[in-house]
């Protein structure tokens, strides 16, 4: 699950400490600077332990996945660098932890095999009556029972009815519109009196250039059907920790103030977990994901071979193996996984211009969301929000400062997000303070990959607008103006270093689409073209001549766009 840390208090470092909770627990293991201090190391060990104890005692029946098992070796990987110290309370936490790692394991493996067992009593019977007694045309299901079922079951099978139907319809609108509160909080949604009714304004600001998903005023909708897949995939869970506290009696209303009052902690980290689970097939397939994220599920094997606390998993790799030509059936059977189905349909929403996924797309994003502290976000979003829309002139000096500290304080997904929201939303945190947080060296860019994804579409997202207005049936110079203004700004204020060649994309996507325009749309694209060879021109007399041309520039692009737009009105 992801929770949100409380930052350290004035004075103290960031490593002074040990982290309350954080994002997930193996991501943040993957997150330890080379500086961290012991008893924070011990800490997010600790709490990553803890999380894969529970899973392996909920685990019933069935192989282990192999997030399970990604799970484990990283746990115990962990603890045998802790052995590695030579520290006393190290070398004692360890071994503890490790212990109660394996006895986990062991119990676990012995639990799949009691399940998958035949009963000495089916076995006899098999031998006295031979294959003729056998049934015919035995129905899939029935095969997949375990013998313990086949034995009391009547002879037609009956399809056993899921318990807590209505509970579950309670529950997925509870959720649901819990986790939509949130994201409408991230967007800074506010809402308004029209004409006697209230009505919902979102926060971000809308240039023509679709928002990160998360922020999308239209996610939520798409997002509903999804959602009920993966309560779905997390009956047996919600059924044990929070469906078996309701009664058959209680009406609706009773069931959902059980959900808000006692069981809002477990349903958030249930769906919490739930979307991590979601996150790590997606990185496991190689799709996308966070940076922490490919570095635990993408990561090659270990080789065991070496010994340590690492060989003990050795009987769990094995147990359960298939032979060649399963493997390879369950390969492709993955690649139809609900995730990664659910990702291929929003790639097709992101291709139509409904919002943008980012390269490093990760549904672990809504468990992180769901469980984000408001007040601690809010915070820290108005402190360089009020310093930006305070300024005469853009300085990105006070912005950087002000990140630093975010930087040292917070995990990087908390880092991340409060930038993209300050760019998105309705304020003037504009392109070039995005790239001042991407281009300073007091920052790893790992650390800000949905920034840097943001950073770099820039270009080519509103040289797509351009040509959106372009083609609209009815030319607005209007419309037009703001998209030309918001391409060419964008054009001189990224650095080529970082995304030269999404510049040039930009660029010839314009020469070529020009191509097929015809009438005025075509002549504001020439148009368009000759103001860029105007810069290209001065930029080369600038560096040759030694002579700032800033201004000259900027009259080339004002003066362009004020020709251009002469061929409609």
């Amino acid at each position: 699950m992801m929770r949100m840390p409380t930052p350290p208090k004035e004075g103290s470092s960031g490593t002074d400490s040990a982290p309350v909770g954080g994002v997930n627990a193996f991501a943040q293991l993957m997150n330890l600077g080379p500086n961290t201090d012991k008893v924070t190391l011990m800490a997010v060990i600790d709490n990553a332990v803890t999380q894969i104890l529970s899973e392996l005692a909920n685990h019933e029946a069935g192989d282990l996945t192999p997030d399970i098992l990604v799970k484990v070796q990283t746990a115990l990987s962990f603890l045998e660098k802790c052995l590695a110290f030579k520290d006393q309370e190290f070398s004692a936490f360890a071994r503890k932890r490790a212990g109660e790692l394996e006895n986990a394991l062991a119990n676990t493996i012995k639990r799949i095999q009691a399940a998958g067992r035949k009963p000495i009593e089916v076995e006899r019977q098999t031998e006295t009556e031979g294959p003729a007694q056998a049934p015919q045309a035995v129905s899939e299901p029935e095969k997949n029972e375990p013998p313990s079922a086949l034995l009391s079951a009547p002879d037609k099978p009956v399809s056993k009815k899921f318990a807590y139907e209505r509970e579950e319809k309670i529950l997925i609108d509870y959720a649901y519109n819990r986790l939509c509160k949130r994201l409408a909080f991230l967007r800074g949604d506010s809402t308004v009196v029209e004409k006697g009714k209230a009505v919902e304004i979102s926060g971000i600001h809308e240039d023509g250039v679709p928002p990160l998903f998360l922020l999308s005023p239209r996610f939520p909708e798409i997002l509903r059907q999804p959602f009920v897949e993966l309560i779905r995939e997390k009956r047996d869970l919600l059924s044990r920790r929070v469906y078996s506290h309701t009664d058959s009696s209680d009406n609706d209303e009773e069931v959902l103030r059980l959900y808000r009052e006692d069981r809002y902690r477990d349903i958030d980290g249930i769906v919490g977990l739930a979307f991590d689970d979601w996150a790590g097939e997606i990185a496991r397939a190689g799709i996308a994901g966070l940076p922490q994220e490919i570095k635990v599920f993408g990561a090659k094997k270990r080789d065991e071979s070496s010994g340590g606390l690492g060989s003990s998993l050795k009987k769990v790799f094995a147990f359960g193996k298939k032979d060649k030509k399963e493997s390879v059936k369950a390969k492709a059977q993955q690649k139809e996984t609900t995730p990664i189905r659910v990702h291929k349909e929003w790639q097709r929403l992101e291709s139509q211009g409904v919002f943008n996924l980012s390269q490093h797309f990760s549904f672990g994003l809504l468990s992180y969301a769901l469980q984000l502290s408001e007040k601690q976000f809010e915070t820290e979003y108005e402190c360089i929000s009020q310093i930006v829309n305070q300024q005469e002139k853009p300085d990105v000096g006070p912005v950087v400062t002000n990140l630093s500290r975010l930087y040292k304080f917070y995990d990087n997904i908390f880092f991340d997000l409060v930038i993209v929201v300050l760019f998105q939303r309705k304020n003037k945190f504009d392109i070039n303070m995005l790239q001042a947080a991407c281009m300073s060296q007091n920052f790893v860019v790992d650390r800000l990959p949905l920034t840097m994804d943001e950073l770099r579409r820039r270009p080519m997202e509103h040289a797509k607008y351009v040509l959106s207005c372009l083609n609209d049936t009815t030319l607005s110079p209007e419309k037009l103006k703001p998209a030309l203004k918001d391409y060419f700004f964008v054009h001189e204020t990224v650095h080529a270093s970082k995304v030269g060649k999404r510049i040039q994309a930009s660029e010839n996507l314009l020469k070529r689409q020009g191509d097929k325009l015809k009438g005025a749309a075509k002549q504001i694209v020439e148009e368009v073209l000759t103001i860029l060879g105007e810069i290209k021109n001065l930029k080369k007399e600038q560096e040759e001549e030694g002579v700032f041309l800033g201004e000259e520039i900027q009259t080339t692009i004002d003066e362009g766009i004020e020709r251009a737009l002469l061929f409609i009105r």
